[in-house]
């Protein structure tokens, strides 16, 4: 019983439980008799151990030694072989992200610090000043353009605008015709 109950990895304190018994109890019972400690220890690392050593094998692929028994002329003919597993993928897989962990995980987590752009101000205000310049200058050559082709400004005819959007109008007077 003790050696099935270690082979599901229970602790000390959940066999004295299983049993029954205070966690005195086991550690007792494993001094005064060397077979209940023999059956935990089979049960418990030894197992672990078969199971590992299993897993790698399988991960690795195996040559196992068998035979072939076959009956030639009524006479049975043991003939030795070699069986040849190849190597199992989810058993190298399970085994190298149980072992290296970090390097075989399936989520990769990238950790990066934050970075701030520190921005220079004087820099920007310098920026900013020659946009509104440029603007400016825009505005200036667009209205100096307006003023040749007769256009005007709905605002400068007493017209309404739309929001910062200036509606340019067309200064019908000068082909003879009436604003009316």
């Amino acid at each position: 019983m003790a050696y099935r109950l270690a082979l599901l990895g229970l602790t000390r304190e959940q066999l004295a439980t299983a049993f029954d018994v205070c966690e005195r109890t086991i550690y007792h019972w494993q001094q005064e008799y060397p077979e209940f400690l023999q059956a935990i220890a089979r049960g418990g690392i030894h197992a672990d151990a078969e199971v590992a050593e299993a897993l790698f094998n399988r991960a690795r692929g195996a040559v196992v030694p068998d035979v072939h028994i076959a009956l030639h002329e009524g006479q049975p003919v043991i003939t030795p072989l070699e069986k040849h597993y190849p190597p199992d993928v989810g058993a190298a897989r399970l085994w190298l992200k149980n072992r290296t962990p970090e390097q075989w995980k399936d989520k990769v987590e990238l950790v990066e610090k934050p970075t701030i752009a520190l921005v220079d101000r004087e820099a920007m205000d310098k920026v900013y000043e020659q946009v509104l310049q440029e603007a400016e200058q825009k505005r200036a050559a667009l209205q100096s353009r307006a003023e040749r082709m007769g256009l005007l400004l709905d605002s400068e005819r007493g017209g309404a605008t739309r929001g910062d959007e200036v509606v340019i109008a067309h200064d019908n007077n000068e082909f003879g015709e009436s604003n009316d």
